[in-house]
């Protein structure tokens, strides 16, 4: 005789041989696929020494239940081994706040520390209903901004089609609802002057920011690729510094790549190695007091305190757009600055250039 069962997410296949029981995994958690699986091993068998059972068919996909605190698991388990550390624990935030709203506003329960048990009150995948995620992004648009829901409707989206990916429920409940229109703005950036006040304040108040904030201008590093930033990384002949994926890090894009090093940048960065003590060449070249690497909140707040003395309105990203509008300002290609950039596609870059064709435009009308 043989059957399956389950534990934790996965099905797993169970026969006697002389009274023995034997436990194989099937590598699936989906229960159509279990068995038939299950079917094919019989069949196999059916002339050995395991008697075969009666066949069954699977039961239709909504007459199965499935608890949204064990999906809930199983996707955000799914998320921590495809998607970067940052955007991860964003999806954690994100994914309990959906499925705790939907509970709440259904009377059901929600419990993602709790027991996993089918019970009558628990939130079923199958209970959430378009109208129910239009009322989340509602609810949501009354708190942050349109951008912001935008991410958590992206979000909820991409988990329902793992969802429905897995035979859990029939469709996607998202499917076809009005995504959130955001107007496009143009990237905020800082003027020569700006930078060069900023640089000159970081250099009085603290020596890694002042390094940090010259590697996100002259370079146009993300934050995290900052943080996350080896002495290895630095080809000291070629003057290249290299993105590459490492324990607890990996670029937006998932590629590794080489960018130049400002002749500027690499003089700071040689003086800052020359005058601190670094215990080996492949050390972060930012560590906090304790010795860990910086937490991005922290650093957050240093820059704002920085930018709250000197009267001005910005945060990291807007270092790298200074960056970029400054290079499309002195006349550098899309295709060049794209690459500097890391973009996936040019028409991220190409708003860098929107502000410089008005500036053109006004030359022309002007000229009549």
């Amino acid at each position: 005789m043989a059957w399956i069962s389950k534990r934790g997410s996965v099905y797993y296949l169970v026969y006697k041989v002389g009274g023995k029981k034997t436990r194989k995994s099937l590598g699936t958690s989906n229960y159509s696929k279990a068995v038939k699986l299950l079917e094919e091993f019989e069949l196999n068998h059916s002339n050995s020494f395991i008697k075969p059972i009666p066949k069954y068919s699977a039961p239709a996909i909504n007459d199965t239940p499935y608890i949204a605190e064990s999906f809930c698991t199983q996707y955000l388990e799914h998320c921590r081994f495809t998607k970067s550390p940052n955007t991860f624990k964003d999806d954690i935030v994100r994914v309990r706040r959906f499925f705790s709203f939907i509970a709440g506003q259904k009377g059901k329960v929600f419990e993602l520390n709790g027991k996993h048990g089918l019970r009558n009150n628990h939130l079923i995948l199958t209970d959430i209903t378009p109208a129910d995620i239009e009322s989340y992004k509602l609810y949501r648009l009354g708190q942050v901004e349109p951008a912001t829901v935008k991410r958590d409707f992206n979000t909820i989206h991409a988990m329902l089609n793992y969802a429905k990916r897995l035979d859990y429920i029939s469709r996607n409940p998202s499917d076809g609802l009005t995504l959130i229109h955001i107007p496009r703005k143009l990237p905020h950036a800082l003027t020569k002057s700006e930078v060069n006040l900023l640089l000159s304040e970081c250099k009085k108040r603290n020596r890694q920011l002042f390094c940090m904030v010259c590697l996100a201008y002259y370079a146009g590093l993300r934050l995290s690729e900052i943080i996350h930033l080896q002495w290895s990384d630095i080809d000291n002949e070629r003057k290249l510094l290299a993105i590459r994926i490492k324990p607890g890090f990996e670029p937006k894009d998932k590629r590794e790549h080489r960018i130049p090093i400002n002749e500027k940048l690499f003089s700071i960065l040689m003086n800052y190695k020359r005058t601190t003590n670094f215990k080996l060449e492949g050390d972060y070249l930012f560590r906090s007091i304790t010795g860990s690497i910086y937490e991005r909140r922290n650093l957050y707040r240093r820059l704002q305190r920085v930018a709250k003395h000197i009267g001005f309105k910005l945060n990291w990203y807007t270092l790298r757009h200074t960056f970029a509008t400054h290079l499309a300002q002195r006349g550098v290609t899309s295709i060049i600055l794209q690459r500097l950039m890391r973009h996936s596609s040019i028409t991220t870059t190409e708003i860098y250039y929107i502000g410089i064709k008005s500036e053109e435009l006004l030359k022309d009308i002007n000229s009549i």
